[in-house]
């Protein structure tokens, strides 16, 4: 287990589709530099709630990672 500050939202009414993005989905913005492993689906953030990482996308140019965004489901 991890413990890092993260910036958290609910996913908006313009990017639920009803597949891809349900309106219980929430995202959270990591700064690479506070984690020590890179997030993969699969994986679990615990934000009140328990969520399931289904897809991350990290900000990374050239061979540094700045950021992860993490999308998670109840």
């Amino acid at each position: 287990d991890y413990s890092v500050t993260a910036g958290g939202r609910d996913a908006n009414s313009g990017e639920v589709d009803g597949t891809r993005i349900l309106a219980q989905d929430r995202f959270w913005q990591i700064a690479a530099a506070d984690l020590a492993i890179t997030p993969e689906p699969g994986d679990r953030v615990v934000d009140t709630d328990e969520y399931q990482v289904l897809d991350v996308s990290t900000t990374k140019p050239g061979t540094t990672a700045l950021l992860h965004l993490i999308h998670g489901r109840r």
